[in-house]
Formats: structure tokens, sequence, C-alpha cells
């Protein structure tokens, strides 16, 4: 939902996220770095929301070290983590999506900053689950990434570009015991090609156990019903 974009009144987005409830959908991606930030902030807030709030799964994306960072740091990964929490009056999360970000264009590096704080990596993945998040998340930007984060982090899953046009991790998410949440999967498709190809598009997100929720930006009932009919068909 970019909300941002929409310029609706609270109470609009108060409504469509109750519809969105009633109709099944019930996990929401927040992330401080994302403009309608503010506004989740205001409708969480709101004595409306508050008989829906509890049916509502939380995926907070955060990040250490950020761009301009070199080292992991856990104090700061916490309070991002708990000011979130903080801001929308929830006991817990679905899935903390945690990005290792640091200098993207050296990836042997940023893995081998990753091995040189993997104890306290994994001891504050172990920490913050007990008590903050049922699942912990990766993002992890490449494919090596991925791989070494795989069997040196305590990691619970990946969140993965997937869609017609960016399948590498596909073998992955189909394979492999993780649980992942999907993203994009609607990127570089005009409207007529996401017709032709929606039946397509939603059988490679919703036809793998392992894949826990898929991110899609929609603000309109009409493409709920669309999406909903396509996958209560006999044969999808």
């Amino acid at each position: 939902m970019r909300m941002a974009e929409k310029k609706k009144p609270i109470s609009y987005w108060i409504n469509f996220i109750k519809f969105l409830v009633e109709n099944g959908i019930t996990k929401i991606h927040v992330s401080k770095e994302y403009s309608s930030y503010k506004t989740i902030i205001k409708i969480f807030s709101s004595s409306e929301f508050q008989s829906i709030k509890k049916k509502i799964e939380v995926i907070l994306k955060c990040s250490s070290p950020n761009f301009d960072e070199k080292k992991f740091n856990k104090l700061k990964l916490y309070n991002q983590i708990y000011e979130i929490k903080k801001d929308l009056g929830i006991d817990k999360f679905l899935a903390i999506q945690w990005l290792w970000r640091g200098n993207l264009k050296n990836d042997k590096q940023r893995i081998l900053d990753l091995k040189n704080s993997q104890k306290e990596v994994n001891q504050f993945i172990k920490n913050t689950k007990n008590k903050l998040s049922k699942y912990f998340f990766s993002f992890p930007y490449s494919e090596s990434f991925l791989k070494f984060t795989k069997k040196k982090i305590k990691i619970d899953g990946f969140t993965l570009y997937l869609n017609l046009e960016e399948e590498k991790y596909y073998k992955y998410i189909k394979y492999d015991h993780f649980k992942y949440i999907t993203i994009r999967p609607f990127i570089k498709t005009n409207k007529s090609i996401r017709e032709l190809n929606l039946k397509k598009i939603l059988r490679l997100h919703f036809k793998n156990k392992n894949i826990i929720g898929t991110m899609i930006s929609l603000s309109k009932k009409e493409e709920i019903y669309k999406i909903k009919s396509i996958l209560n068909e006999k044969n999808f």
C-alpha cells in the first residue's frame, strides 16, 4: 500500500485494512525508511483500529550495519526494533527482516565482516526471538551472502525477490527447510502482462509451503477480489 502517494485520510486506510483482514490478509510490512511510516503509527494508535490490531502480523524491516557502517551494532539494532514496537503498541512481531548492508559493492567483505560478528549476531537473534519476534529473517542482497548465512547464522529464513523475471532464488525456496517471505512479485510487468500472467505469478508464490508471506502493494478492493477469485479456482 503506497499510503503517502494516495493521500487518503486515516479512516480510509483503517477501513481498507479491516477489509484485508476480513479477506484473510493479515500481514503488514513496516519500516521507518518508508514514507508511509507516520501514517502507520496513526493507524495503529487510532481507537477505531484496536479491535483488529491483535489480528495483524507485523513484519519489521531494520538494519545493522547500515550503508555507511561496517560493524554490527546490537544496541542500535535493538533500539530500532524496540522503538517501532513501542510506536505500534504491539507485543511481538511476526518476523524481523534484518539487513546487513555495509558496502554492497564488496560482497566478500560483507561476508567476512559477518563471519567476524557471527557469535554476536547469533546471540542477538536468540535473545530477540525470545522476547520480540516469532521469526528472524535475513534480506541477503546476494546469493553468496545467503549461502553463508544459511550455514553460519541461526536464521529462520529469508526475504527474497521472486517474480517471472527474478527466479534465481527459487531453487532455495523449493528445496530447503528455511521459511521465506517473497517480495515484488509483479515487477517488470505492465497491467496487460500482469493480467495475462496473474495465475502463473500467484502459483509461483502460493504453491510452496516454505513461503509464509508475499509482499504486494495494493490499494484497491478490486485487486484483492481478482486475486482471491484465482486462488479459489478448482484448477489453481
